[in-house]
Parts: structure tokens; sequence; C-alpha cells
């Protein structure tokens, strides 16, 4: 193709943005303030299936078919939080977006090779037969304001 350039971007970018997206998705979900703290994801996942509005705009038949969904993605759920610089710093683990330690940091994100937990994750989901994390994660992002499912 004329004029595409076709990149690839480091891992730390990925989950940063994976990261970033699943926060920013949940607490526009609760309409909250955009800048108080980080872990909202597992939180507006387990809230989702007590949201009938948010069934079929996600492509689940029933609420026992999204519950189930849910429970496939506890483990990835977890490891995307874990990704928040706030947790990820109280956990002593790496964070995506900024150097480490805080104190003194001597580590930046881009030369860290970061375990593939997360993609280790996604990969079982799949295997799993539910539907994809990603899939189930965009139609979030898609529908959830013109379909009006939010809170």
């Amino acid at each position: 193709m004329v004029g595409v350039k076709l990149t690839t971007f480091p891992v730390c970018h990925e989950l940063h943005y994976i990261q970033m997206c699943t926060e920013k998705l949940s607490k526009a979900y609760y309409k909250t303030d955009l800048r108080t703290g980080h872990a909202a994801f597992r939180r507006f996942l387990t809230d989702l299936p007590g949201n009938p509005n948010a069934i079929r705009p996600l492509g689940f038949a029933t609420i026992a078919d999204l519950t189930q969904w849910e429970g496939s993605v506890k483990p990835i759920v977890g490891a995307i939080e874990d990704l928040a610089p706030s947790i990820a710093d109280a956990k002593g683990l790496p964070n995506p977006e900024y150097t480490w330690p805080r104190a003194n940091p001597v580590t930046a994100p881009v030369d860290y090779p970061f375990a593939n937990e997360l993609y280790a994750h996604l990969a079982a989901q799949v295997r799993s037969g539910k539907p994809p994390f990603l899939t189930i994660l965009g139609r979030m992002v898609e529908t959830m304001l013109p379909a009006k499912w939010h809170l």
C-alpha cells in the first residue's frame, strides 16, 4: 500500500494502551472522575452482569452467558489492573508507563522484558470457548455510549 508504513510497538506500549482503555472505559461507565484511582475494571466487570441493558450490545444471549464470560476473564482483569503504576508500585511490580523503582528509577518500561502473563491469559481464555476478551472489549468501546447501556 502506498504511503502506509506498518509499525510495531514495544510490548510496554501495548500493555499501557490496554490498561488505559479498560480503566477509562470503567470510569466512564460509572461516570467517575477520570483522575481518581486506577482499579476500576474489576468492579466494572463484576457489576456488568447486573445491567440487563448491556447483554445484547455485547453479543450475549443471556445474563448467564455474560456471567460465564466474566468468570473466564478474571485472570486477564487481574493482570491488566496490576499494570497500573500505583498498583504495580504497591506490589513491587514493573509497570509499562513509568520508570521504576519510583525512588531511584533505573529501568525504563521499553527496556524491560515484560513477562507475557497477560498474553498467556488472553490465549487461555480464547481456548476456553468463551468469546475472546479483546472482541468483547471492542464491543464495549463501540456500543457503551451509543447504545446507552452505561449507568
